[in-house]
């Protein structure tokens, strides 16, 4: 009968080869795992970079267009941004960043829309509740001068 450790160690060139190599005492260690385990974080930080770098060339094309960005295109890229880099973190964590990127990158635009259409809306309202209160001021002025001007005829007669 063969002793399974003997063997084991008379094989051990060849279980090296395969990532085995052994450690303290009698206990065999992978270290393939750990090469495999680097490799996955290496390759999850990697993707990362690589949708942060994505999202800035979007926004920097975007800016590129000619016409300033409305309120309502701010908040929807600020929001898509911060929303994939967030679920891309997220999704490193968990091993999907760029699932998590999507899914964060979508939620996050859809939050920045919602928010950038009310502060759009909220800027409208404003500009046409100062032009009403800067024709009502004309108005104003211009009665105040036929007041004016009425008082003078009264006076000459």
């Amino acid at each position: 009968m063969v002793d399974c450790q003997t063997e084991m160690i008379e094989n051990s060139g060849a279980n090296s080869r395969k990532g085995l190599n052994r450690s303290r005492g009698d206990d065999w260690h992978d270290f393939g795992a750990e090469h495999r385990e680097r490799n996955t974080v290496n390759r999850r930080v990697g993707q990362t970079i690589c949708m942060i770098m994505a999202a800035i060339a979007l926004l920097v094309v975007a800016g590129c267009s000619g016409e300033p960005l409305s309120t309502r295109e701010k908040g929807t890229l600020i929001g898509g941004g911060a929303g994939a880099a967030t679920g891309a973190i997220i999704g490193a964590a968990v091993g999907a960043p760029g699932a998590g990127a999507a899914i964060g990158g979508a939620i996050g635009g859809i939050g920045g829309f919602a928010v950038g259409n009310a502060m759009q809306n909220n800027e409208n309202q404003q500009r046409q509740t100062s032009a009403q209160i800067s024709s009502q001021q004309q108005q104003i002025e211009r009665q105040q001068h036929e007041i004016n001007s009425l008082k003078q005829q009264n006076e000459t007669e």
